[in-house]
């Protein structure tokens, strides 16, 4: 049967209708923007549509994505594939002796940033809606639902682009979107500041407008007025020191100073409703960042924004019910029905593992060091909270017991009685160990950070069903050594034991839930697995 025109009218009306439109302005933050790639997957996932958005600096890179069309998964993709480091651009003076000096003498920044307006370039051309210039993306009535914005050092003033490069005697709606993110991220000392002529014939440098303002929400002052103000996503300190070594750090930390303590008032005002992502003590100009604090930083964005959208779903101030909700949904859980998650606990053991989750801090230590003393105590602690949430009474509905919630059968097996499995040592002493040789049960996976993520899986789940994902993996033509590729294949009908299919969604959830919490600690300076100290378990 044929839906008629008038039907498919009503259809579309009620879609529109039940369309979540928001405006979105995000905060400047040099590297740390990855951040806000995270928080703006997360509302991609869950239907939301940016219909304007605006940023500064690493903000305007992630507002000029999302305005040609990206979805969740094609940002996520973006942002692991794209080589900070090559933001740090040099030409062929700056390797010479003293040639950093001559570069800021002379050319007034230490990297010329060639490498970032190509690439953005070069994404927004190849975009689902491609945009070139300010043109692509002018609405009817004459404004602009992409905006950002830079300041002009010469002229002391601030520049909202495209409307104000008029100034310069170029027409708005042909200043290329590439050259305004060029501009909007040209952090002072850092990258070479953009020059342009003004009409009156002055030579101007244009900078960072981070400088001025670095959360420009005023941008969108009409929807204030208008009672639906724009979503803000900004990127808040931890409170952690700054290490400052020389001139180049200092310089930095005068920078962020500046970034930071402007622009509070936005954060605090009632009228505005900001999604706070931690920077986890990364820096600005940390263009060299490794991939695991790429990954934590990303996660740390993803997990404040399913927290605010929990509580906008629950209604302002609902937090605990928003936690039960909490849900870290990847590109591949939309194809699992959502399900990533375990059913929450009981309250009363929430409470009691808020006030003890330090308790068993130094005994987890010491066991992992005397039974796994290559991995991370930490990534234990975060098993813990996952299986038990430090409760070492614990049952668990398939009879699973203790802080590590393991079945009598797997203890009897590693040595242990059912009784010894309330003991919080003898617990942590049976769990690190099948942990542990979970992990060698993965020769095949040589990176040993995913090699974790697959004896997690492993632990959580049985072997079996990842062998059998692992093997349908495989045969495809994707990086099938990754959990993140690997753990989409839980949900093929192929992945059965003894013709049984796996809980794809709480496996999934198991292991996403634990490294999430691992990879936001505090506690960065350390190593998840050092080769050289591990040694293979006896059986």
């Amino acid at each position: 049967m044929t839906m008629t025109r008038e039907k498919k009218s009503k259809v579309k009306s009620a879609a529109k209708e039940n369309e979540k439109v928001i405006t979105g302005v995000f905060e400047g933050g040099g590297v740390r923007g990855i951040g806000l790639i995270g928080a703006a997957v997360v509302f991609l996932e869950e239907g939301y549509r940016f219909n304007r958005v605006a940023g500064n600096s690493a903000g305007s890179i992630v507002a000029s994505l999302i305005a040609g069309g990206y979805s969740a998964t094609e940002l996520r993709q973006i942002m692991m594939s794209l080589d900070y480091s090559r933001f740090a651009d040099k030409d062929w003076k700056d390797k010479l002796p003293f040639g950093m000096v001559y570069s800021l003498f002379a050319e007034k920044g230490i990297y010329e940033g060639k490498y970032l307006r190509e690439f953005i370039k070069e994404k927004l051309e190849k975009a689902p809606h491609p945009i070139r210039t300010f043109r692509d993306v002018k609405e009817k009535d004459g404004s602009y639902r992409l905006q950002m914005i830079a300041a002009d050092i010469s002229r002391a003033k601030l520049l909202v682009l495209p409307q104000d490069i008029a100034d310069y005697g170029i027409d708005p709606d042909d200043l290329e979107v590439a050259d305004a993110v060029r501009m909007s991220v040209s952090i002072p000392y850092f990258f070479e500041p953009v020059q342009l002529r003004h009409v009156d014939g002055t030579e101007c440098f244009i900078v960072d407008g981070g400088i001025v303002c670095n959360f420009p929400v005023w941008i969108y002052d009409g929807d204030i007025e208008a009672g639906n103000p724009p979503v803000g996503f900004c990127l808040v300190d931890d409170g952690e020191t700054r290490p400052i070594h020389g001139v180049v750090s200092m310089f930095a930390a005068i920078l962020e100073t500046m970034l930071e303590a402007r622009d509070k008032r936005y954060i605090a005002d009632e009228q505005l409703t900001t999604v706070q992502i931690p920077t986890l003590g990364i820096q600005t100009c940390d263009f060299h960042l490794s991939r695991e604090r790429q990954e934590a930083l990303y996660l740390a964005g993803r997990k404040v924004a399913v927290k605010y959208i929990d509580v906008m779903a629950t209604g302002a101030g609902s937090r605990s019910a928003a936690s039960r909700k909490l849900r870290l949904r990847s590109p591949e859980s939309r194809r699992l029905h959502g399900i990533l998650h375990r059913p929450a606990k009981k309250q009363s053991i929430r409470k009691m593992a808020i006030a003890k989750t330090g308790i068993y801090d130094s005994l987890i230590q010491k066991v992992t060091a005397e039974i796994w003393p290559g991995v991370d105590w930490h990534l234990i602690k975060c098993q813990v909270n996952q299986e038990s949430s430090f409760n070492p009474r614990a049952v668990s509905s398939c009879g699973a017991l203790g802080l590590l919630q393991l079945l009598p059968a797997t203890a009897q097996e590693l040595g242990f009685t059912k009784d010894e499995l309330y003991s919080p040592e003898k617990n942590l002493r049976a769990g690190i160990t099948y942990l542990y040789r979970q992990y060698y049960r993965f020769p095949e996976i040589p990176d040993p950070v995913e090699r974790v993520k697959f004896a997690l899986a492993s632990y959580n789940g049985g072997r079996g069903y990842i062998n059998a994902a692992l093997s349908l993996a495989r045969r495809s033509s994707g990086p099938w050594r990754e959990w993140n590729y690997a753990k989409a294949f839980l949900v093929h009908p192929g992945c059965r034991v003894d013709g049984k299919r796996p809980d794809h969604g709480q496996i999934i959830g198991y292991v996403d839930r634990i490294w999430t919490r691992y990879m936001t600690l505090p506690v960065r300076e350390k190593i998840l697995i050092e080769t050289k100290n591990t040694k293979r378990p006896s059986r």
